[in-house]
């Protein structure tokens, strides 16, 4: 028995039906951070902009410029943890209200323009985060949170810092992130142009001090004695500092022959005073080598941002970001940029566990390689 077919009149009727089924979808607006290089603003004085992908309906759009504080899961702390946003700008649409500053959406419905009332801090970390509900004219809406981070890096001007001295000593710390989870730990001398700002630096490895007997009683030798914040306790060598106060459990460890896991760079840039007591710190990126494990960070940029505390001790937090993360020397494997936050402190001569090593030669003139 062959095979039954439709008749054709039917088939029409299903086809159009199936047509009339498949509603063309129509994408919602999404948002971007314009004059951004790299999720980084240079110029905290300007208005900061958001452009979006179509129209918007004016009334659907709510904004904040919050602290970026996501959680490894990427959540920021209202989202599930029942915490509340650091916010220091907010934009409410459907009353044309805001807080923290001014804001406008143009006359075509794509660029929202939010005006500051305080500048933000250079070296934080921020986020602007657009609520469910953005609409386009026709009335697509998403359903979800957008996330656009962003920082600002400090763009050398050659003012000058007077936070900073001539000849500064700091301890930095790096918790890295991508691409793989690790603490990098530095001490840093510095040659500062107190007119300029411009800075040769020697970044030194910091490495855990192994003296066994630190501790009462001794550590094993696979241990180290980690004194502060105290009490002394026996710990393995590669825990990570919890702040920059514990400075004093670390000794300088710069590349030898005879000890291939010590590391040292050398970096130009700038510091830089950016008004209410604050300044800013930058390098210009420098390459990172360590012999053993064989790791090479192409790139690596430091920003951040200082301000004395009671005692007059600068304090910084920023970003360590690098353009590429290279394992091995003969055919070396890249595992992409690195990307991180990074805080700081100043040292005397005083605080210093053990003399670290000099920076070379004297600061260079401020030019298109250091700004």
């Amino acid at each position: 028995m062959g095979a039954r077919t439709l008749p054709l009149h039917l088939v029409l009727v299903l086809t159009l039906a199936l047509l009339a089924g498949c509603a063309k979808y129509e994408a919602p607006p999404t948002a971007s951070l314009l004059g951004a290089e790299g999720n980084v603003l240079t110029d905290r004085a300007s208005p900061i902009q958001i452009g979006f992908t179509e129209p918007i309906d004016p009334a659907t759009l709510q904004i904040s410029i919050a602290v970026d504080a996501r959680d490894v899961e990427g959540n920021l702390p209202d989202e599930g943890s029942g915490g509340t946003l650091d916010r220091r700008f907010a934009w409410q649409g459907a009353s044309t209200t805001a807080t923290g500053g001014t804001g406008a959406l143009d006359a075509a419905g794509q660029i929202f323009t939010a005006a500051l009332a305080k500048p933000l801090r250079i070296g934080e970390l921020y986020v602007i985060v657009i609520e469910p509900g953005l609409a386009d004219l026709s009335g697509n809406a998403t359903t979800y949170r957008q996330h656009l981070p962003f920082s600002y890096r400090l763009a050398c001007s050659g003012t000058g810092s007077k936070l900073f001295p001539a000849h500064s000593m700091l301890f930095m710390a790096s918790d890295v992130q991508q691409p793989i989870g690790t603490q990098i730990r530095l001490f840093v001398d510095m040659k500062v142009d107190p007119v300029t700002g411009s800075y040769i630096g020697r970044f030194t490895n910091a490495s855990r001090n192994r003296d066994p007997s630190r501790c009462t009683p001794a550590c094993p030798g696979t241990d180290a004695c980690r004194v502060f914040p105290g009490p002394p306790r026996c710990v393995l060598p590669s825990e990570r500092a919890g702040t920059v106060d514990e400075f004093g459990d670390y000794l300088p460890k710069p590349e030898s022959e005879s000890d291939p896991t010590g590391f040292d760079f050398d970096a130009a840039g700038c510091v830089e005073d950016t008004g209410g007591g604050e300044a800013a710190f930058r390098n210009v990126p420098a390459e990172l080598i360590v012999k053993s494990p064989p790791v090479t960070i192409h790139g690596a940029l430091m920003n951040l941002g200082f301000s004395p505390d009671s005692a007059g001790v600068l304090r910084g937090q920023g970003t360590f970001t690098a353009d590429d993360v290279a394992l091995g020397t003969v055919n070396p494997i890249s595992s992409g940029p690195g990307k991180g936050t990074i805080a700081a402190r100043s040292l005397t001569e005083a605080d210093l566990p053990a003399p670290i090593p000099a920076a070379p030669g004297e600061p260079p003139a401020l030019d298109a390689g250091t700004r």
